[in-house]
């Protein structure tokens, strides 16, 4: 799918001669038909007619279900605190190398420069041919890449103060959508984007969900974590916090990813070259806690937590594809829907049971983060449906 995927975009890139900045309402918000050929083609298989229609779907579905078993993996090595950030830096690390073999090969076959504007944002030949360097995009990506760091690292958290408090983690990844009203905020101040009734109507939802979790579970027992100790349970209040610094780091690379595809830059390029900065930062300090202690980085922590990586960086790759090529709103929604994966794994493989309010928090969660993402569109749609017929 990787493969499919790169070759297909590489198929429409443009020369340098003809590339021009796009907005990004066309990169991100036009649909898979508007971009790609007429699906009714003759001339193209049944196959490429179903995947230029549906591809988008699909992919957003299969990213879903990537991150909530990244989450879930997350989940079990994260009592090892900053350690289990750093093995999902180095899975980060290796898939999005994969992701830059490939692109640079399809490149390489398809006759494109590697150091062509569109194709590369950090290096580009101006109109005399003279290669210069984008300090502006070079900034942007490292501070997203440290969004992401902030962002991953207090997933972690997150996971790790969840199973302190007794909550289950699933549900308590709901609240990473979170994200969608930082990055609404902060659209607002620095792009001067204006926040709509469904937009509200997402927030509220959220801020239900947060308090209804907050509230699901302030235990006094005893709970056992890192190594061994035994410490008093925490109130659910803590890994909420967690999720919400969680979803600020995040909140904030969206933010910049979304300025510099405006300014026309390549979303999968950014967004897998800030994983990979964000891998190598993660990666190095993980070899220095390597070398200095001794018996921290077992192979029992050490597959999931790759496995972390690997799964999270390709659902990365999938969303930002679904929402370059299909309809940003549903494919966002469909996203979601990771808590929903992980919340099943939990209960059948770890037997994490849901009381009455986590199971409420889950739900108004989800619809908020379905309300955030699809927007005005759904009260549109109901207009619609139940707007009398003229004859």
């Amino acid at each position: 799918m990787f493969c499919l995927i790169l070759s297909e975009m590489h198929q429409k890139t443009k020369t340098e001669g003809e590339y021009s900045k796009i907005t990004d309402e066309e990169y991100l918000g036009a649909t898979k038909l508007e971009k790609a050929e007429d699906p009714e083609d003759e001339n193209i298989g049944v196959l490429t007619k179903f995947w230029r229609s549906k591809g988008w779907l699909i992919c957003s579905i299969i990213a879903s279900a990537c991150f909530g078993v990244a989450s879930f993996f997350m989940g079990e090595v994260s009592r090892n605190g900053i350690v289990a950030k750093n093995l999902l830096s180095l899975g980060f690390m290796i898939i999005s190398i994969i992701y830059m073999v490939i692109a640079f090969t399809l490149n390489y076959f398809n006759g494109i420069r590697i150091w062509s504007f569109r194709d590369n944002d950090c290096v580009f030949e101006d109109e005399n041919g003279v290669k210069r360097f984008h300090w502006s995009y070079f900034i942007g990506m490292i501070l997203s890449s440290l969004g992401n760091v902030v962002g991953t690292y207090f997933v972690a958290m997150t996971f790790q103060y969840s199973e302190q408090a007794g909550v289950n983690q699933g549900v308590m990844s709901t609240l990473f959508v979170l994200s969608a009203i930082f990055c609404a905020i902060f659209a607002y101040i620095f792009l001067n984007e204006i926040m709509g009734g469904a937009d509200y109507v997402g927030m509220l939802f959220m801020i239900a969900c947060a308090v209804l979790l907050s509230l699901s579970q302030v235990g006094t027992d005893e709970g056992e974590i890192t190594g061994g100790i035994n410490k008093e349970r925490i109130s659910a209040f803590i890994p909420v916090l967690a999720a919400t610094g969680s979803s600020l780091g995040f909140g904030v690379r969206s933010v910049l990813i979304k300025y510099f595809v405006m300014k026309g830059y390549n979303v999968y390029n950014f967004a897998m070259q800030s994983l990979f900065v964000d891998g190598l930062i993660g990666t190095i300090y993980l070899i220095i806690q390597y070398i200095t202690v001794d018996g921290l980085i077992t192979q029992q922590i050490l597959i999931p937590g790759v496995l972390s990586g690997l799964i999270a960086g390709f659902g990365t790759f999938l969303i930002n594809y679904s929402i370059s090529v299909g309809i940003a709103g549903p494919a966002s929604a469909m996203a979601n829907l990771a808590a929903v994966f992980q919340t099943i794994l939990d209960y059948f493989i770890l037997g994490q049971v849901l009381n009455l309010l986590q199971i409420l928090g889950l739900l108004i969660g989800l619809i908020g983060a379905i309300v955030l993402a699809v927007g005005a569109s759904i009260f549109v749609g109901m207009v619609e449906l139940f707007k009398p017929k003229q004859d």
